[in-house]
């Protein structure tokens, strides 16, 4: 009878070990499972929004643009994966406005002669972007840190605009004006690309970007407006 006793008596504190050393890895595996997004992680998605300013000098005379009046304006969603502790890959996809103010003076020939009081064009962009980033800060946590992005991008243009704003003496002595809005000019190129540099701390980056391809049709012979944009970057976490 002692016998059988002892012998349950085992069989029972086997089991009872059995059980908790199960019930005691399930629980270390559920504790340790890598998290895979975030700023630092795998996978991360994250809005941005940017302005900034047209800058440098047309190809040729007769698109000369007015100084801190014509710029762009971005806002859109961008994808990083990381491949390891200094690079990543991603791409973006985006709204860009970019206006342009014409300066008004002798021999401007965008996108005619004509002289007003104002006037302006505007392309409304429809972007996607590829990137390579080099995370320059090894040890960040889970954090943007100090990065470069080098990148290139393409657009289509949805809306093109053009937009004049003259002021004349009218028959009463008091001032009088007329805008005009010319929409879906026959003139632009329907396709955009180029290329993109960024340096970026945390939430904030400068960017700049060089447009390769041209605005104007090629049968218009139209002098380019200024190739360059700089501006900064905020990235919303």
């Amino acid at each position: 009878m002692k016998r059988v006793l002892s012998a349950a008596i085992l069989s029972l504190a086997a089991n009872l070990a059995f059980a908790q050393q199960v019930l005691l890895h399930e629980d270390v595996r559920a504790d340790t499972v890598k998290m895979k997004f975030g700023p630092n992680r795998t996978h991360y998605v994250n809005v941005f929004f940017g302005s900034g300013f047209t800058e440098g000098k047309p190809d040729t005379a007769g698109a000369d643009i007015v100084p801190w009046s014509s710029g762009f304006v971005t806002l859109g969603a961008r994808y990083k994966l990381k491949l390891s502790r200094m690079i990543a890959i991603g791409s973006e996809l985006y709204y860009q406005r970019n206006y342009f103010h014409l300066k008004q003076e002798q021999g401007k020939a965008v996108p005619d002669t004509m002289q007003h009081n104002k006037e302006k064009l505007i392309f409304n962009n429809a972007c996607t972007s590829f990137y390579l980033r080099l995370n320059l800060d090894k040890r960040r946590g889970d954090r943007f840190g100090t990065y470069i992005d080098l990148g290139a991008y393409g657009s289509l243009v949805v809306l093109s605009v053009h937009k004049t704003h003259d002021e004349f003496d009218s028959n009463n002595s008091s001032k009088a004006s007329a805008d005009v809005r010319e929409y879906h000019l026959n003139y632009t190129q329907t396709f955009e690309d180029g290329f993109f540099f960024k340096f970026g701390r945390e939430s904030l980056a400068l960017v700049a970007c060089y447009r390769m391809s041209d605005l104007f049709r090629k049968d218009r012979h139209y002098p380019e407006l200024p190739r360059v944009l700089v501006g900064l970057e905020l990235n919303f976490n």
